[in-house]
């Protein structure tokens, strides 16, 4: 039948995923697709995966823990200085998700054991201590939902993994010279109380924004777009040389042109209300057309001739680890316009350090 077939593709794409550390990474090669082409399946291919396409949401840890709340520092230490993914999430073109789409399917930690290394690395919980809480969350609430994609847990979190090297956010931003700023010294920190307190919220309490998109900025004059670009310009260069400081338009600039599509940027507030960088998203669709299947095959064949390099740190015999995903393509974000948590496209925004010392451990 249809959901067998779909299983059987998706499973029998393997890559090998060697991921690298945050700051030189390689990453997998996807087809780039503009979202205006995949508004309505091809008529060649009827398939309803149940979600028209997939957000992989990736966190800066050091916003997110400098947040009102705070947060719990994982025992096992992540990836040092990128960013660690908060999931991949499918959604519908009119701005709504499915969740818990299968109750009978609740989370199996055996089927990712293989994987665990790379989890710790690079998708750790910053709100519980209870790491296997948090990956059977994203399972139930969004994993299950993209059974027809990725059948079971194996998968499913490989495809993530393999996304997440993909799309290096940390590496991007390097290359374009926008970096975090430098952690505290350690009398710094000793002469500063801690601004931190152990995260609270629940694991189920993310956000999905719902928002119209709304467009950059511009002057309603030809001198009116003149004299309004050049300023944002000036101010993108001065922020762009300095450590920890930057804007939406200059993350989302960097993260464009590296990435090869359009994605998301999002900003939240410290415990002081200043505006920081907080969460990057990248969106992709399942492959639907040969050339998209044909596409997605060559980006595995790439991984197996070596364009992605082994995970620095991860425990193993050295050797390739192979996973199994589901084919998928980049496209561009639906919503990557929009700017308001930042405020507009030039506010400066904090890059706070990848992990400030005050945080509960």
């Amino acid at each position: 039948n249809m959901d067998g077939n779909l299983c059987i593709r998706g499973l029998g794409t393997a890559i090998l995923l060697l991921l690298c550390s945050s700051t030189d990474g390689v990453p997998v090669r996807l087809s780039p697709i503009s979202s205006s082409d995949f508004s309505a399946l091809p008529e060649s291919v009827d398939v309803d995966y149940g979600f028209d396409y997939l957000h992989l949401v990736q966190e800066w840890p050091g916003s997110f823990c400098d947040g009102r709340r705070g947060c719990v520092w994982p025992k096992i230490p992540p990836t040092e200085g990128g960013f660690l993914l908060h999931g991949l999430w499918p959604e519908w073109l009119n701005g709504s998700w499915p969740e818990y789409c299968d109750p009978s399917s609740p989370f199996n930690s055996t089927a990712i054991i293989e994987l665990l290394p790379l989890m710790h690395k690079f998708w750790p919980s910053l709100v519980s201590p209870d790491q296997a809480s948090f990956w059977a969350h994203e399972w139930n609430r969004h994993g299950a939902c993209c059974e027809t994609l990725t059948p079971t847990e194996t998968p499913y979190f490989s495809l993530v993994l393999r996304l997440r090297a993909s799309f290096d956010a940390a590496a991007i931003l390097a290359r374009a010279g926008i970096i975090p700023a430098h952690p505290p010294s350690a009398d710094a920190r000793a002469a500063s109380p801690s601004r931190t307190g152990r995260a609270t919220q629940a694991v189920d309490a993310h956000e999905h924004a719902a928002e119209d998109v709304e467009p950059r900025r511009k002057g309603e004059g030809k001198n009116g777009e003149e004299e309004e670009e050049e300023e944002p310009q000036q101010q993108q260069q001065q922020q762009q040389g300095v450590a920890g400081m930057t804007s939406w338009r200059a993350v989302k600039d960097a993260l464009d042109a590296g990435f090869g599509n359009m994605v998301e940027v999002g900003c939240s507030k410290d415990k002081d209300g200043k505006l920081q960088l907080a969460e990057v998203r990248a969106c992709f669709k399942p492959a639907t057309t040969e050339t998209e299947a044909a596409a997605a095959a060559a980006a595995a064949a790439a991984a197996v001739e070596g364009s992605v390099h082994m995970a620095q740190g991860v425990e193993g015999d050295g050797r390739e680890r192979v996973l199994g995903g589901g084919d998928v393509v980049r496209i561009d974000c639906r919503k990557e316009s929009d700017f308001r948590s930042c405020v507009s496209p030039d506010t400066p925004i904090l890059f706070p350090p990848f992990h400030a010392a005050s945080v509960d451990v």
